[in-house]
Order: structure tokens, then C-alpha cells, then sequence
């Protein structure tokens, strides 16, 4: 019998190590498996607002080429300039031989016969004589000059004090009647005004404080106070009425002498009545107590505001009528009245004098007037005659300025013809030679393209494509940077046109930037321009999305509970990216707030793979 128990006790001691060491060798197993699962970082799932940046890369080119083409056709003897190098207006580019000869007598000859016709036509040209014009202007100028003489000397004593004694003296008069007015009425307003101004701020000031102690919060309080106590009155005398009863009550049931158990039952209730009857009755009587010392407080109080009331009603009274007292001031007033009437007393006898000295200059200004007209008349006759004499004349000037063109147009093409060292073309922009499209000793047509030369004046230009959805949230004149221009001046770009891509047409603008600073054709630079805020249901950090053949994804964290501990499983979750900044990207996906997305990883990570998350995020 000890045997078999012996034996059932190393049986089941063997089974608890067995456990024992399987649940270690379980525990390490999972730690060295984690350890050697991919860490990740990951960001957790949010909503709000970004600012969305449109990003493309473009090559620089631009904007205006200038053609140089030949005038006629020649020979190049030299090329002056190469591919690449920088010109100035002025500069030679080509130097041309000499054309045909028989070209060349013909154009001599013609420009012999052009300055014979030339010549014959100056000839022709008329002269012309104007000197009995000239002698009634100058007898009109002279006119016009007694006549603003005349003028003056009316408009002198019309208003200069020293030229008419009498009219000077009845002005001053009448000045100084009017200075006297005006000092009266600006003292007497001024005055009371300001006297006015004062007793009306005090009377706002006493009003505004009349209406604080009518508000006081002491008032208020007393009233409440005096309810209060009205209310706890009426409980006290109820209460007492109540003791009064539940002790007759209880006297009466313990008068018996061996109760019975319901009668006993009755006493004990009797008894709770009674005390429940004086414990209302000694709260009731401390409220009571209570209300009454508050009211004889606030009762003093408020006997003091209605005190302060009443003085301020008084002294509000009291300026009031000082300040009504101001409306009447008959001296005063007669002072003005009487300043006003021999104020226009002398206003009337200047009139009078001023009144002719006002005809004279009148009639002295209808003379002036007179003899401008008149004046005015002399010079339209001189120059209708000068116009009726410039029409002769241009008749032949018209031939002769005609003669001069085509002679200074037959002097160039024998000049051209001739052949010399300054038979050259020259640039009239300045910019860098672009192409050379002949070389020495070619014979080029008349307008054959010779080289083509870039003109930075005229600008720089960029482009690069983006989706519609991108194109719509940006507007004509928005304002780019340059992400990787780093030499230089500034560069600024300015969106200047958004049109259909004719690569994409269905799905895709052309944006065109131009560009302002130290930039050169050929240089390629990469562009970010805003786009207007704008809120999000699910971003996430633009580190967590990834792309492959199949599209754009994000990696999302999935957990599984398990009796060791988490088991985290990486899910593909595909996006579709609405807007993104330099950090975060809105994005339309099968995720929620609160959910987490793998950002970065110690190892690459797919789908469906067990990753562990870095310890300082768990």
C-alpha cells in the first residue's frame, strides 16, 4: 500500500517539473522570437487640417529667343560668336563679303538719281513773310497792357488800405466792430459752455452713485432677511403649539399605571412625538434667533444708504438748478445784441463805399477782356496764315522727307554691298547665343535663319505636371519656393497658367511658373506651392506610406492577445493620398482614429509579417 502511494507521489512530482521546465523553455522561446522579429516605429491615426503643398520638378528654359536672320543674300565671311557665349547690343556676330557687282553699280546709280530729285524739290520750297502779322499783335499787346494797367489801379483801391482813405477807414471800422462780436460771443459761450459741461458731469457722477447705493446689496439682504425671519417665526410658534400637544398626549397615556402591550406601544409613540416635536420647535427658535440678529444688523445698514440716498438727491437737485440757472444771462446777451446791430451799421456804410470801387474794377476787367480778345484775334491770323503756309510747304516737304528715306535705304544696301570690315551684322538684344545655323564661307538666302540667341530680360519658365484634383486648389498668381536652389540670388515663382496636359489630357494640368532671380536655362529645380487648409478624417506621417505595382499602401498594426502577451501582425491597408505637407498626408482608407501604422522598421516588413513594436512606444 505505501508502494503505490510512493509511487502516485513521483509520478505527479515528475509531471510539475515537466510543466515547470516547458513554461521556461516556452517563456525564453517567446523572448528570443520577439528579439528577432522585425522593430518598428509606428504613429497612431488622427483627423485635422494640413496645408497641402503641390511639388513637381522641372528644367528651366526661357522664356523669349531671339532670331537673327539675313537681310538679303550674302556671303559669311566670319562667325564672331560660339554656342554658349554671352553678347551685348552692339556686339558683331557676323561679317558678311561683298555681294554682286552688277548689284552694286545699279543701287549707286539709283542713289545718284534720288539726290538729283532731292535737290530739285528744296529748291521749291517757298519763303514766306510775316511782319504785317507780327506788327498787329504787337499793337494789340499794348492795348492789353494799358487796359490790366487800368485794372490794377481799380483792383488796388478796391482793396488796398492805403489807396482809399475813406473806404480803407469805414473797412477797419466795420473789421473791428466784427473782432469785438466774436470776442463777446466766444466769452460768453465758451464761458457758460464749460461751466455747463462741469455741473452736468457732477450731477452724471452723483446720479451714477445714487443708483449704486439704490442697488446696494445690503437692501436686497435685508428684505430677504426680513422674510427669513417672518418665515422662522411661524415655524416657532408651530412648533411650540405641537410640544405642547405631543407632552399632553404622552402625559396622558402614562398616567396608566400597568400598561397593556398595545397601550405601551402607544406611550413609546407618544413619547417620539414628543421629542421630535421639540427638536423642530429648538431648530425652529435658533433660525429664528439667527435672522432676527441678522435683520437688526442690516437694519442699521440700511437706515445709512437710505441716508447717503437722500444727500445725494439733494446735491443733484442743488446743481440742477445751478446749472439751469446758466440758460438765462440777459446782460451778457444784451452786450452781444447791441455789438451785432453797429457790427452792421459799418457793414452797410462800407458796402456803400465799396460797392463803386467794385463798378470801376468791373468795368476796368470788361476792357482787359476787350483787348484780349482782341490780342487773341491778331495771333489766329497770324497762324491761319502760318497754317495756310505749312500746308504749301509740307506738300513738299512730303517729297522731300520721302527722297531722304529712300536715299538713307540706297546708302545702307550699297554700303552692304561694298563688302568692308564694317559690313556686319550686329546684335541688337543683349542675351547668350543659342544656336549658330551657318559657318564662314556660306551663302545664305535673304531671311535664312543665322542663330538663334536666348534673351534673359524677357524671362524664365518652369513646368511640370499635376493631377486635376491638385490644379483645382491652386489660383493664377500664387506665390512657389524653390526646394533645391541653393546658389545664387533668391529665385521666386509665380504661377502664370494652368492648362490641360496633352499627355493626360483626361487627368492632368500643366502648371507654369515664372521665375524671377539668378537662374540659368538648363537648371533643374523642384517647386512647392501651397495650396488653402483644409480638414481631414484619417492622416497619417508621409513616412508610413509606401507604393509598389499595385498602388499606394500603409502598413497598419494589428493585435492579437495571447496567454504570453500581444502579438503584433503587420496589415496592408491600400490608400488613396488626397493632400499631403511636409510631414503628414490625408489619405481615404479602411482605418480609424486610433488606429496605428508602421512608420519605420529595423528590417523591411510585409504583409501578414509579426513585427514588435520599439520600447520606448510601448
Amino acid at each position: 500500500m505505501e508502494t503505490t502511494v510512493k509511487k502516485r507521489e513521483w509520478v505527479k512530482d515528475a509531471a510539475i517539473l515537466f510543466l515547470a521546465v516547458l513554461l521556461v523553455l516556452t517563456f525564453f522561446s517567446n523572448t528570443i522570437m520577439n528579439r528577432s522579429l522585425p522593430e518598428v516605429a509606428t504613429a497612431a491615426v488622427q483627423s485635422g487640417n494640413i496645408i497641402a503643398k503641390v511639388r513637381g520638378t522641372g528644367t528651366v528654359t526661357a522664356t523669349g529667343k531671339h532670331q537673327v536672320k539675313a537681310k538679303e543674300t550674302r556671303t559669311i565671311r566670319s562667325v564672331m560668336v560660339k554656342v554658349g557665349q554671352e553678347v551685348n547690343v552692339g556686339d558683331v556676330l557676323f561679317v558678311l563679303g561683298q555681294g554682286d557687282e552688277t548689284l552694286l553699280e545699279q543701287a549707286k546709280e539709283k542713289l545718284r538719281t534720288l539726290q538729283a530729285s532731292y535737290q530739285r524739290a528744296a529748291l521749291n520750297v517757298p519763303t514766306m513773310n510775316y511782319a504785317s502779322y507780327n506788327r498787329a499783335i504787337e499793337n494789340a499787346q499794348n492795348a492789353l497792357n494799358r487796359a490790366m494797367d487800368k485794372r490794377y489801379e481799380a483792383e488796388t483801391k478796391l482793396y488796398d488800405t492805403t489807396a482809399d482813405p475813406i473806404t480803407a477807414a469805414a473797412l477797419q471800422r466795420y473789421l473791428d466792430a466784427e473782432e469785438y462780436l466774436r470776442e463777446l460771443e466766444s466769452s460768453y459761450s465758451n464761458n457758460r459752455e464749460q461751466e455747463y459741461e462741469r455741473l452736468t458731469n457732477q450731477i452724471e457722477m452723483k446720479r451714477s452713485s445714487l443708483e449704486e447705493r439704490k442697488n446696494a446689496p445690503e437692501l436686497d439682504e435685508y428684505n430677504i432677511a426680513s422674510t427669513d425671519y417672518s418665515y422662522w417665526q411661524n415655524q416657532v410658534d408651530y412648533w411650540s403649539s405641537e410640544v405642547a400637544r405631543a407632552r399632553d398626549n404622552y402625559s396622558m397615556i402614562s398616567q396608566i399605571d400597568e400598561p397593556l402591550e398595545g397601550e405601551q406601544y402607544d406611550r413609546d409613540a407618544a413619547y417620539n412625538d414628543l421629542i421630535s416635536a421639540q427638536n423642530e420647535y429648538d431648530n425652529a427658535s435658533s433660525n429664528a434667533s439667527t435672522s432676527q440678529s441678522r435683520k437688526e444688523e442690516l437694519a442699521s445698514q440700511v437706515s445709512a444708504i437710505l441716508q447717503e440716498i437722500s444727500t445725494l438727491e439733494s446735491e443733484i437737485s442743488s446743481l440742477e438748478s445751478e446749472r439751469d440757472a446758466l440758460e438765462d444771462d440777459a446782460s451778457h446777451y444784451e452786450k452781444v445784441k447791441a455789438a451785432a446791430e453797429k457790427r452792421d451799421t459799418y457793414y452797410n456804410e462800407y458796402s456803400v463805399l465799396a460797392g463803386n470801387l467794385q463798378d470801376d474794377y468791373q468795368n476796368a476787367l470788361y476792357a482787359e477782356e476787350d483787348a484780349r480778345v482782341a490780342l487773341q484775334a491778331a495771333y489766329d491770323d497770324l497762324a491761319y496764315a502760318q497754317e495756310q503756309n505749312a500746308q504749301s510747304i509740307a506738300s513738299v516737304g512730303v517729297d522731300m522727307n520721302e527722297l531722304a528715306e529712300q536715299i538713307a535705304v540706297q546708302q545702307e544696301k550699297i554700303k552692304s554691298l561694298a563688302g568692308d570690315e564694317e559690313n556686319v551684322i550686329t546684335a541688337n538684344v543683349s542675351g547668350t547665343i543659342d544656336t549658330i545655323d551657318c559657318t564662314a564661307g556660306d551663302t545664305v538666302l535673304k531671311d535664312a535663319l543665322l542663330c538663334t540667341m536666348e534673351v534673359p530680360d524677357m524671362g524664365h519658365t518652369l513646368s511640370f505636371s499635376v493631377t486635376n484634383d491638385q490644379a483645382q486648389r491652386l489660383r493664377i498668381g500664387d506665390t512657389a519656393t524653390i526646394s533645391n536652389y541653393y546658389w545664387g540670388n533668391s529665385v521666386t515663382a509665380t504661377l502664370t497658367t494652368i492648362r490641360t496636359d496633352p499627355k493626360n489630357p483626361q487627368s492632368n494640368k500643366i502648371l507654369t511658373f515664372d521665375l524671377e532671380g539668378d537662374v540659368t536655362s538648363g537648371a533643374e529645380m523642384t517647386i512647392s506651392v501651397g495650396q488653402k487648409s483644409a480638414s481631414y478624417d484619417i492622416i497619417v506621417p508621409n513616412s508610413a506610406i509606401k507604393s509598389d505595382a499595385n498602388g499606394s499602401f500603409v502598413l497598419a498594426v494589428a493585435v492579437k492577445s495571447s496567454p504570453l502577451g500581444n502579438r503584433y501582425t503587420a496589415r496592408r491597408v491600400s490608400v488613396e493620398v488626397l493632400a499631403s505637407d511636409d510631414n503628414n498626408s490625408a489619405i481615404v482608407a479602411d482605418l480609424a482614429n486610433g488606429d496605428y501604422v508602421i512608420t519605420t522598421s529595423s528590417a523591411p516588413v510585409a504583409s501578414g509579417d509579426m513585427v514588435r513594436i520599439a520600447d520606448n512606444q510601448t
